[in-house]
């Protein structure tokens, strides 16, 4: 099934596109303006073909998009039926018509999916509690850590596990915290483990790390031995809101402790004081937790609402476009991360800015991995991530951005508003031109970042 979802997925992205262009198309033909080509993917041309109204059907080679080419898309051309001649009014629903389908079917999908049972992506995701009903739970494993018990035992990413049975014990897991007890409670033993993989019902046999085999992990992590024995820890977490302070910590448990207690959160700038070979030293660490298992468990929840179904919507769109502005932010701290890098040959600051701004963005490499992920989990976790990218891509192509539809509404309306007359065509061509050369080497940057971060 996972092969059927994600081909449903890829032809449901495609359609997205479709969607954004045919939006563009229907508005300028309701405003007079005559289209000459409806394309999919960016050229060089692989197919084309006209139909009887004149305008051309074409594909592309360039798998970026799609795009309405319409007669005289400069501002200053004022030929019957051209783009430049039609008013202001008429342009500016010509550019806004693709990203108002974008969002129209994203917020309808979003609505269809609150009444059949939307998956919880995120910890605060808006609903109406008293119209909310959770109607499904249940644990999938993530990522998995390299000779781990859980690679040992051929356990993959997305399979969803049933339970964990143990010497005279059983424990059913629809949590991520009655795995991490299940696996607490059975540290050191040899247990099995069920799970369901590619719709079948699946067990491994393996033997669960010790609670000292962690706490060694943990140590080797932060580049200590484990002979070293730790005095205190202290630290703030990136996770969580305020300070923690460890005063009690004075064990070689200390790390394990604290990532128990702190919800296995994961925690920066540790001040850690140990002794090593009976001299006491201090150094800055890092906390990722580890667990007896060697995975990173993923709670699922799927919630389904009635008459609040399309408030929900509009609740998690809003929730949406606002980490999407806020991922974009980061992006671009990180991308002026590695500018400064590359200026000052500071290889920190340069790898540090790769880190922030790939963990932020994605390409088509990107979408394929997440389609493809997505179809371990069913159609409407596959319906989500479309919804998502509707509502992302009708976000991104509203901005400012040369090139795309913001940008060139943008650009006319300072010309028209501002200075009181048209684009002229070099500029225009040289402001979207050079637009498009940036995003294009964006996007091979963004490629290059996601077949090693996938691949």
């Amino acid at each position: 099934m996972q092969i059927a979802f994600f081909v449903l997925g890829f032809l449901l992205f495609i359609g997205l596109v479709l969607i954004h262009e045919w939006g563009h198309y229907i508005a300028a033909k309701r405003n007079g303006v005559e289209v000459e080509e409806f394309g999919l993917g960016f050229p060089p041309r692989a197919w084309g073909r006209k139909i009887k109204s004149g305008m051309v059907l074409s594909l592309n080679w360039l798998p970026l998009g799609g795009f309405v080419k319409m007669k005289g898309e400069h501002d200053l051309d004022t030929r019957p039926k051209s783009f430049g001649a039609a008013s202001l009014g008429a342009k500016t629903k010509i550019l806004l018509a693709g990203v108002s389908m974008n969002l129209i079917v994203g917020i309808l999908i979003l609505t269809i999916l609150a009444a059949i049972g939307m998956p919880k992506l995120i910890d605060n995701q808006y609903t109406v509690p008293a119209d909310t009903k959770t109607t499904k739970q249940f644990v999938v494993f993530g990522a998995i850590d390299k000779d781990s018990p859980a690679a040992k035992a051929n356990i993959k990413s997305f399979d969803q596990v049933l339970s964990i049975e143990g010497p005279g014990q059983t424990y059913y897991i629809n949590t991520a915290k009655q795995l991490h007890d299940a696996t607490q409670k059975l540290a050191g033993q040899q247990v099995t483990i069920s799970y369901i993989r590619k719709d079948k019902k699946e067990s491994s046999r393996v033997k669960l790390l010790s609670k000292q085999d962690v706490i060694n992990s943990l140590k080797s992590d932060n580049h200590l031995s484990p002979g070293d024995k730790i005095i205190s820890i202290s630290g703030e977490s990136v996770a969580v809101k305020g300070k923690i302070e460890t005063k009690n910590l004075t064990s070689d448990s200390a790390l394990y402790e604290l990532s128990k207690n702190n919800d296995f959160k994961n925690l920066d700038k540790l001040k850690i004081t140990y002794i090593h070979n009976g001299t006491t030293m201090e150094k800055t660490g890092s906390l990722i937790p580890k667990g007896f298992l060697g995975i990173v468990p993923t709670e699922l929840q799927v919630r389904r609402s009635t008459w609040s179904a399309p408030v929900v919507a509009l609740g998690f769109t809003g929730q949406l476009i606002w980490l999407t502005l806020q991922g974009l932010g980061h992006a671009i701290a990180g991308l002026g991360s590695i500018i400064a890098g590359f200026v000052t040959s500071n290889p920190t600051a340069r790898t540090n800015g790769q880190s922030e701004a790939g963990a932020q963005v994605g390409g088509p490499v990107a979408i394929v991995a997440v389609l493809w992920g997505g179809g371990n989990l069913g159609v409407i976790f596959v319906l989500m991530i479309i919804a998502i990218i509707s509502l992302t891509l009708a976000l991104m192509n509203v901005l400012p951005i040369p090139a795309l539809d913001g940008g060139r509404l943008a650009v006319t309306l300072f010309s028209r508003k501002i200075l009181k007359r048209p684009v002229n065509p070099r500029w225009e061509e040289r402001i979207h031109g050079t637009g498009m050369a940036v995003l294009m080497f964006f996007v091979l940057l963004i490629t290059i970042a996601d077949v090693k971060r996938f691949f």
